[in-house]
């Protein structure tokens, strides 16, 4: 339980925060000053008893303590309240997320509202309204895709909730609000490399990337995640299987370990004489610095199939020209577009390739990893037309 003690004209709060005592200042005086008003002593007293029970649940519940406590001192003492900007509460929303997997997601989200909408970072807490909510989606959907949109909206909701929680407003703005469906719906779309990209790419990329895109597409389409983080641990050369934990879905899974895949791991394990723990170390390295995230190793992915000319430079997005965006139709991702498609093409069930490539959803498998060529639809549709007795001309044939 809370307390308090004097130290010279300030009582200060001690409490228990995980285990041991805590000791901060309630910033409310012993004796009344002209800062005051017309309080007494009596009354300093019991509102910084009150502070400090206040700072005890919010140390409990992470809440934004010296935001909340403002309007209560001010309530006791006549004094004017703190005003609770938007930017000053994100600051505190973000402290509290810091220590947390979605902070990154969180302090993106944020960093967008105000970098769009400039004006609302000094705005009063109270004084954002769900017209401003609608106007930030709009104004992100024209810089980057609903999907993206929809879970910075669902971060930035999270944070006005908090507000609503800590009572410092009476509503959440972004209650309700909706990344309209066309944006939803409107995918983009990764096309798979074609057989002769791969071998370039395994032809001619420096370092690790040949072996990496070799091993991802023989374990099935794994992702860049995966790749990186892969021990040597999880490699069974006896058995014949590699262990893949989906970092995505943690999820575990059990891959063969075909001939072509025992080959490359089998040289890089004899060229790296056990000096890391990792198949690919400088992968999991660079993996490591951008903060468990494949973002940076992605990039650089992209940069070598340009400078290598395997792939075109990114061309402007249509629906956004005039914003500088653009778009890159073909990343390492790609490489799991391109399993799934080769997979179906080569006759291989669909439910054995879900299987290989580790998709639950077959929705997701036919919008998104599934990419015919050209070469494969004119193959199936000249044999529809031998099929319907239509000749080359595209009439019937008749007798």
């Amino acid at each position: 339980m809370a307390g308090i003690f004097q130290r010279k004209n300030m009582w200060i709060a001690f409490y228990q925060e995980d285990g041991k005592q805590v000791r901060k200042s309630t910033k409310v005086h012993v004796k009344p000053t002209m800062r005051d008003g017309k309080v007494t002593a009596r009354d300093l007293k019991k509102l910084a008893e009150r502070v400090a029970e206040g700072m005890e649940l919010a140390s409990k519940s992470g809440g934004a303590l010296e935001l909340a406590l403002s309007a209560v001192r001010a309530a006791a003492t006549g004094m004017a309240a703190k005003v609770v900007t938007c930017k000053a509460f994100s600051e505190s929303f973000l402290t509290v997320k810091r220590a947390k997997r979605s902070y990154s997601n969180s302090k993106t989200a944020v960093e967008s509202l105000f970098r769009l909408m400039p004006k609302a970072a000094e705005l009063p807490l109270d004084k954002f309204t769900a017209a401003m909510a609608e106007d930030y989606i709009g104004l992100a959907l024209d810089e980057v895709s609903g999907s993206t949109v929809d879970r910075r909206v669902e971060e930035l909701s999270a944070m006005f909730n908090r507000a609503v929680r800590e009572r410092l407003i009476s509503e959440n703005p972004f209650r309700g609000c909706r990344v309209p469906k066309w944006a939803l719906n409107e995918a983009r779309e990764r096309e798979p490399f074609t057989p002769e990209e791969v071998q370039r790419m395994i032809a001619e990329l420096p370092d690790e990337w040949p072996d990496i895109v070799a091993v991802c597409l023989l374990l099935g389409g794994i992702r860049l995640s995966d790749v990186a983080t892969l021990r040597w641990e999880a490699v069974d050369f006896e058995r014949g299987l590699v262990r893949i934990q989906d970092q995505k879905n943690n999820k575990p899974q059990r891959k063969p370990l075909i001939k072509p895949l025992a080959d490359i791991l089998g040289r890089r394990r004899a060229a790296g004489e056990g000096w890391s723990d990792f198949v690919f170390p400088y992968a999991q390295l660079r993996y490591a610095q951008a903060g468990d995230k494949s973002s940076k190793l992605s990039i650089e992915f992209g940069k070598l199939l340009r400078e290598k000319g395997i792939v075109a430079a990114p061309v402007a997005d249509d629906r956004k020209a005039g914003t500088g965006r653009r778009w890159q139709s073909k990343t390492f991702h790609s490489l799991r577009t391109t399993a799934t498609t080769f997979l179906l093409d080569m006759g291989c069930p669909a439910e054995l390739v879900r299987h290989i490539v580790g998709h639950d959803d077959p929705a997701i498998e036919r919008a998104h990893y599934y990419k015919p060529t050209s070469k494969t639809q004119q193959n199936y549709i000249q044999k529809l037309g031998e099929m319907l007795g239509l000749d080359g001309g595209g009439r019937e044939k008749r007798d």
